[in-house]
């Protein structure tokens, strides 16, 4: 891209993954019946195949490594993030006094419906510690850091 041009293409690519995740989120609500499972739709598995990996590398690629991350950046993310889990954990019937518990286990098992934010928040730390360490390697860096760190978190979500 030059100056401040949008690339089209990555809007068009970023409009059709909501339209599938608008999708795949109908797919799910019209299974409401506990003997049916939306898992088994082939449709619901193709697009749940690819489509956040593809958000998550479309982010990727517009990430620009020379602007360095403001704290506002990781508020945006964040907010909504622990807003929807305490709400939904309210809803749920959670009292304030569990609420040390919810914000715990959004940490540790962030499978809420905006799990994606926290783990761009997660990506965007890792991307910022790399470049403040100055690493030659970075894309060689930022893999060998991401496999550790979200494994790392991953064990703890171990049923």
């Amino acid at each position: 891209m030059v100056g401040n041009m949008r690339n089209t293409s990555l809007d068009n690519v970023k409009t059709f993954l909501v339209l599938l995740v608008v999708l795949g989120h109908v797919i799910q609500s019209g299974y409401s019946s506990e003997s049916i499972n939306f898992d088994e739709s082939l449709l619901f598995q193709v697009i749940y195949s690819f489509h956040m990996p593809l958000f998550m590398a479309v982010s990727g690629y517009l990430f620009d490594w020379e602007k360095p991350a403001s704290p506002k950046k990781y508020l945006v993310l964040l907010i909504p993030f622990f807003s929807w889990g305490i709400i939904n954990a309210y809803i749920d019937g959670a009292t304030f006094f569990q609420m040390y518990e919810v914000l715990f286990e959004l940490i540790t098992k962030p499978d809420s419906g905006l799990w994606y934010l926290f783990v761009l928040c997660q990506i965007l730390l890792i991307c910022q510690f790399v470049k403040a360490t100055g690493v030659r390697f970075r894309h060689s860096a930022l893999t060998i850091i991401s496999l550790i760190f979200f494994r790392a978190l991953s064990s703890p979500c171990q049923e």
